[in-house]
């Protein structure tokens, strides 16, 4: 009896410990969960207007910094 009583109060000490633990890590505030920015990928794009059949020069393309989310599905 005092074998199970003993075992279940180890086992409530470590799933307390594990709480703690998850909740020490997890941002408190949305200030804290602000300072977190969401992955990005640069990505070649026009750098204005352009009509199809136009010869495309390094002055017409551009780096764009796209968050990996809002990418298609596909993308390479």
């Amino acid at each position: 009896m005092i074998l199970r009583v003993v075992l279940f109060g180890l086992i409530l000490c470590g799933l307390g410990g594990f709480g703690t633990i998850a909740w020490v890590m997890l941002p408190h505030s949305q200030a804290a969960a602000a300072i977190v920015q969401p992955a990005t990928e640069t990505v070649l794009t026009a750098s204005h207007a352009m009509q199809a059949g136009t010869l495309i020069k390094p002055e017409d393309l551009a780096g764009a910094a796209i968050e990996i989310a809002k990418l298609p599905i596909g993308y390479i």
